[in-house]
Formats: C-alpha cells, sequence, structure tokens
C-alpha cells in the first residue's frame, strides 16, 4: 500500500485566508494613515504655538508674568512640554 500526501486545503479556507489577510492588512494601512496625519497635524499645531511664542506672543507673556508672578512657572512649563513633545514627534 502506497502512502499518499495529505490532501490541500479546501479553496474555501484558502480563499477565506486571504480574505482575512488582505483585509487585516488595509486596515493596519488605514490606522497607519490615521496616526500619521494626526501627528502631522499635531506637529503643525505645535509649530504654530512656538512661533507664536518666538514672534509676537512673547511680549505679552512676558506682561503677564510682570503681572501675575505666579503665572510664571506654570507658562515656562508649557512651553518646555511643548518643545519636548515637538522633540519627540522628530525622533519618532
Amino acid at each position: 500500500m502506497q502512502k499518499t500526501s495529505p490532501p490541500g486545503l479546501p479553496a474555501k479556507v484558502k480563499a477565506d485566508a486571504i480574505r482575512a489577510c488582505s483585509s487585516n492588512l488595509r486596515n493596519r494601512e488605514r490606522h497607519t494613515q490615521a496616526r500619521l496625519r494626526r501627528a502631522t497635524k499635531r506637529t503643525a499645531n505645535l509649530a504654530d504655538w512656538l512661533n507664536d511664542i518666538n514672534e509676537g506672543s512673547a511680549g505679552q507673556i512676558l506682561a503677564i508674568d510682570a503681572i501675575v508672578p505666579r503665572r510664571a512657572g506654570q507658562i515656562e512649563e508649557a512651553v518646555s512640554l511643548h518643545k519636548r513633545r515637538t522633540q519627540a514627534l522628530r525622533t519618532y
């Protein structure tokens, strides 16, 4: 008696596997694109915010610091936080 190799997978199982694989790839691509759009948007917003600080708003922030001294630390902390975030986004 001759041994035969096991039969291959039925066509339906193969088709289901291929369909699931391509669906997963499409979903992964869609989520990657969405993540990239969000990161780009955040980077643009942070860049605008920092540009505003560097250009016209610096005088206003200094005036706020002079009027309300306790805000000075909060503003410096916010600026350093945004700088860290932009740096993290650049390295990401």
